[in-house]
């Protein structure tokens, strides 16, 4: 009988939260309680902030920008579904190449990885 906010099917936030809750045997909760699905993972973390949800699932990063507002609870890892985010520069006559690259090289270097660490995110390789 709670109110629940996931994203939908097709957004990664969404798609996440559906694995997760197969792993841990919980699906069910989908259909025993109000479930409202959101098309991106900001929208999720409004509505458990502002009361309209009495939960959601966000990625961490998301629930610390409204920590102050919501109580954060840690799933286990092991049904956490690995969560990639890839970095690229788009190649056509004008782009800036030079200052995409050194924004890469500025992520992924020293300083970069600890921002990426600071704010929850996982390290990409060396």
């Amino acid at each position: 009988g709670r109110r629940l906010s996931i994203g939908t099917a097709g957004v990664p936030i969404g798609a996440y939260t559906r694995q997760l809750l197969k792993r841990m045997r919980l699906s069910g909760i989908l259909s025993s309680n109000r479930v409202s699905q959101q098309t991106n993972v900001g929208q999720v973390a409004s509505q458990v902030a502002l009361g309209a949800a009495d939960a959601g699932f966000v990625y961490y990063t998301d629930g610390l920008a409204v920590k102050d507002r919501t109580k954060m609870i840690s799933l286990p890892k092991w049904a956490q579904p690995p969560v990639r985010y890839q970095i690229c520069t788009v190649r056509r006559p004008g782009a800036d190449t030079s200052g995409a690259a050194a924004f890469i090289k500025q992520v992924t270097g020293r300083a970069g990885r600890g921002a990426l660490k600071a704010y929850g995110f996982g390290l990409p390789p060396r």
